[in-house]
This record gives structure tokens, sequence and C-alpha cells, in this order.
């Protein structure tokens, strides 16, 4: 068994949200990890040089690959989210290789918040070891030239029409579906039955969508975080199943959090500019008005 559709992205837009949403539908299998990331690594050429990279990478062999799927079923929506499959056109030309009738589900964010959204969740996470986001924006070109991994592609993550181009060279606009992130915020049981009318599947099943996941917030205590995070403590839990520890631990993380941090009027402003010509041609392609994407002042 492998997957007939994926949640390809774009990061920090609520795929972890949408990954959960969809695990709720019984006609739906969604592997886990949530980001196996085969086609990231398969054959992309993709760098593992920055600071804990190694640890995106998991070597897996088709085969590998496959197994996770195992308790999938003939009649079901099989998927998975790995959110830099978008961003990686080799990766896209992967899928097409192996699956080419897979149908591939990306939210789009506003790129400035996006930006933002994934330098506070690298810092977070203690992998980014520049403090000042700023610092972070104007270190990405030399980055991406010593081949630090997606997760530090801050600026050029957020250049969607680019990569709409590319997708659409790579799959037909019939099996790519584009949502906004703002839907998924305001509406996201009418998001979830375009899901499920995309998927063939019962657009009538109503699953809990009141829930939002893996938000950029810092910690209030590092030590619980790194209780929360350590790889022992996980192999140890899990004599639970899996979909109740990982509830307990959202808990425990959202009473952890500290408030989120706003995304600077200057900074947004650079960041405005930069996306400009990108979001205009992007709202021509996929019919939608992104002016608010060009208005906002800060991050609400």
């Amino acid at each position: 068994m492998l997957p007939n559709f994926f949640i390809a992205g774009a990061p920090k837009a609520g795929t972890t949200s949408l990954w959960r949403y969809l695990n709720q539908h019984p006609q739906i299998y969604m592997c886990e990890p949530k980001e196996p990331r085969y086609f990231a690594f398969e054959g992309t050429g993709v760098g593992l040089n920055g600071p804990n990279d190694r640890k995106c990478f998991v070597k897996r062999t088709l085969e590998d690959y496959k197994a996770l799927f195992d308790g999938a079923r003939e009649t079901d929506a099989v998927g998975e989210a790995s959110q830099w499959y978008f961003y990686l056109p080799n990766a896209l030309e992967a899928i097409r290789k192996t699956i080419p009738g897979a149908k591939l589900l990306v939210i789009l964010r506003d790129p400035a918040e996006r930006a933002f959204s994934n330098y506070l969740h690298a810092w977070i996470e203690e992998h980014e070891p520049l403090s000042s986001f700023r610092d972070a924006l104007a270190a990405e070109p030399m980055r991406i030239k010593a081949g630090w991994s997606p997760r530090f592609h801050y600026i050029q993550k957020g250049f969607y029409h680019k990569q709409m181009e590319e997708c659409h060279k790579i799959f037909p606009a019939s099996q790519v579906r584009i949502f906004l992130h703002e839907d998924l915020q305001t509406r996201p049981q009418w998001l979830l039955r375009e899901v499920f009318d995309f998927l063939c599947i019962d657009q009538d099943h109503i699953v809990d969508s009141s829930a939002r996941y893996n938000e950029s917030r810092p910690p209030r205590s590092r030590t619980v975080a790194n209780v929360l995070n350590n790889r022992s403590i996980r192999k140890i839990s899990k004599i639970v199943p899996d979909r109740i520890r990982q509830g307990l631990a959202s808990q425990f993380r959202a009473y952890n959090a500290a408030p989120k941090p706003k995304l600077s009027a200057s900074d947004r402003a650079h960041l405005t500019n930069v996306y400009r010509e990108d979001i205009l041609r992007l709202q021509d392609v996929i019919q939608r008005d992104l002016t608010l994407w060009l208005s906002k002042e800060t991050t609400r």
C-alpha cells in the first residue's frame, strides 16, 4: 500500500491541524509519523548541513515506507503530510514517478507570517542558533549555499507562485487543491467538506476542528519542554496509545506555552516588499483575493 494523497505544504500553514482533522474520518488513513519525508530525500540532494539537520532525516527504503501504511484498507483515502514536498520540485517529481495519480493538498499562509512562524518554531525547538529573526533572514542565502535543509529556508519557502508553477509542470491542476490558512482558521468545516469531496469520500462526516495544533509559542519553562521532547520519555510512553499520548503532550505544551511573539511592523514591511510581486501573481493563478496579505501591519 502506498498513499494516494499528500498534505504537501506549506510549512507552518496548518498542516498539522489538517492532518489531525483528517485522521478522524473513518475513510481516511493517515500514516504516523506525520512527516516521513521519504520523497524529500529520495534522489533530491537536499542538504543536511544545518544544526540538527540529521534529525530531519530517517533513512527508509521503499519497503520501509510502504510499511507505514500497513493499517490502511483498499477503500481508504491513504495519506501522509510531509510539508517540504510542495517546496521541493524534485520531491514532487519523485512522487509523480512512483504514484502518478496522487492528489496534493496545499495550504498557503501569508508568507510574511509563515516565515516568522517557521523561524519561531526552529528557534523554540533549539534548531535555530540565531535569536534575531532579521539576522536569520540575512543568513539565509549563505545557509542555502552551505546546504542547510529547507527547515532554515524561511524566505524562499514563501514564494508560492514560483512553487505553483513548478507543481503544475509536474501534476495536472485536477490533482492539486489549494486552500488558504484563513480558510482553516475561519471556516474549517467548509474546508474539510471540500477536501472530502476532492478525495471522493463521505462529505457529511463531521470531525472536531476546534483544536489548533503545533502553534509556534515559546515555552514558559524550557525544562518542562525538554521533558516533553525527551526521546527516552517518548519511548517509555509507547505503552500508551499514540493518539492519547500525543493528545496529552499537546495539552501539557499548551499549559507550558508563553504568549506568542508578534512579527514586528518593520519586519512585516520588509517581507511584504519581498513577496509583493509573487503574491500578486499567485492570486491570479489561484483566483483568490490576497490583498489582505499585502495590507496587514502586524501578525494577529
